[in-house]
């Protein structure tokens, strides 16, 4: 018999100052913080969610966005079946970024369980400093096979439908999965301080 909860680790990954620890914060019903101090290694929350009656225990981890913490990722990610990849709009740096964190992931051990992946455009109250365009994110998506969300951490634009959407795909995706599996996908799984405030603005 298929248990009713189903647990799905998500990894969330980009470059620093893109809005990676806002965001996860907003899902987890925090209001927006102005200036957050900045990730060191990584935390994770649990956001509980809903689709079809059947509940969903999202564990969201967030990374260090600095380029020297990128060694420790593959670790962090380990077992993790959803991945969001985030970039910020008004920076060309981080949407080229993008690409390199992908394969930082599947070079890693979570190759084998990643299934599901988001692109993530944050920061799109910031539209006078666009400089990554919605055509240029939706065909970065398209050619990495990532649904795709432009979302603003600040006013909470799309934050809840990404949590909504991560959720319909985790259960067509996993639902019907042994539920020890999914005790075990979540069990291996480094011990960092958890819901550590941290990371960057917007």
């Amino acid at each position: 018999m298929v248990s009713n909860r189903l647990k799905v680790k998500v990894v969330t990954l980009g470059n620093s100052g893109v809005g990676k620890t806002s965001i996860i914060l907003r899902m987890d019903g925090h209001a927006f913080v102005p200036k957050i101090d900045v990730s060191v290694g990584a935390s994770f929350i649990i956001v509980r969610s809903k689709h079809n009656e059947r509940d969903v225990m999202l564990e969201i981890w967030d990374t260090a966005g600095q380029e020297r913490f990128r060694s420790i990722i593959p670790a962090y990610s380990r077992n993790a079946r959803v991945a969001m990849l985030v970039y910020d709009i008004t920076s060309l740096d981080s949407y080229n970024e993008i690409p390199a964190l992908l394969r930082t992931l599947q070079r890693g051990p979570s190759s084998d369980t990643l299934q599901l992946f988001f692109l993530i455009a944050n920061k799109v109250d910031l539209q006078h400093a666009r400089v990554v365009s919605r055509e240029m994110g939706e065909k970065l998506a398209n050619e990495i096979g990532a649904v795709y969300f432009e979302t603003s951490a600040k006013d909470g634009t799309e934050i809840h439908n990404v949590v909504s959407k991560i959720t319909e795909l985790a259960v067509q995706t996993f639902g019907k999965e042994d539920p020890g599996l999914q005790n075990l996908i979540l069990k291996e799984d480094p011990n960092p301080e958890k819901k550590k405030r941290s990371c960057c603005n917007t």
